[in-house]
């Protein structure tokens, strides 16, 4: 495993992995949409009821629009990925107040259970404007995607708080036992 200088944020083999999916997901669809832009007729469907059937139509330059939001979305996930983690100090990390006996090895394994988390929901937010894009642009129904999204955002959460609550446990079973070091 790599870790970045000085900050002990661990970027393992699932976290490249997660990495790569994310960034697939983003640019897929921007790719694929500018090598088929003469094929995709004007009007296209531009709105979908819950269900997935399609509901209003629209320009086909909001393929445009759609495809700048997940840009847009995947800069601000790689900045929040590169500034947030340095500005969790080792007393206050992500909404939990540590204590002072929090050691870098805790630090670093959360903020690779946060990295992992904004990764997850990055992506489903992702896959679903890639649903959306590729669904608009050939004139299909989406299918219940935004509920699927919407599951796959609350598991990542409640893995997210299970994984969290471990780190915690293991953090106050060390202070507990006098600083010994955390389980792996």
């Amino acid at each position: 495993m790599s870790t970045s200088q000085g900050q002990g944020i661990h970027f393992g083999r699932q976290l490249r992995i997660s990495y790569t999916l994310l960034t697939i997901l983003v640019w897929q669809a921007v790719i694929i949409i500018a090598i088929m832009w003469p094929t995709i007729p004007e009007t296209i469907p531009t709105q979908f009821a819950l269900s997935g059937a399609i509901t209003g139509y629209g320009s086909k330059t909001t393929l445009i629009l759609l495809c700048g939001i997940s840009i847009a979305l995947y800069a601000m996930h790689l900045i929040l990925i590169n500034t947030v983690p340095k500005k969790a100090g080792p007393r206050h990390f992500f909404g939990y107040r540590l204590s002072a006996s929090a050691k870098t090895d805790d630090i670093a394994r959360g903020r690779e259970i946060i990295i992992g988390l904004v990764t997850c929901v990055d992506s489903a937010i992702a896959i679903l404007l890639d649903v959306v894009i590729l669904c608009s642009a050939f004139s299909l129904p989406t299918g219940p995607i935004l509920p699927i999204t919407g599951l796959l955002i609350l598991a990542s959460i409640l893995v997210y708080e299970h994984r969290m609550k471990g780190v915690r446990a293991q953090l106050e079973e060390r202070i507990a036992h006098k600083g010994q070091p955390l389980k792996s």
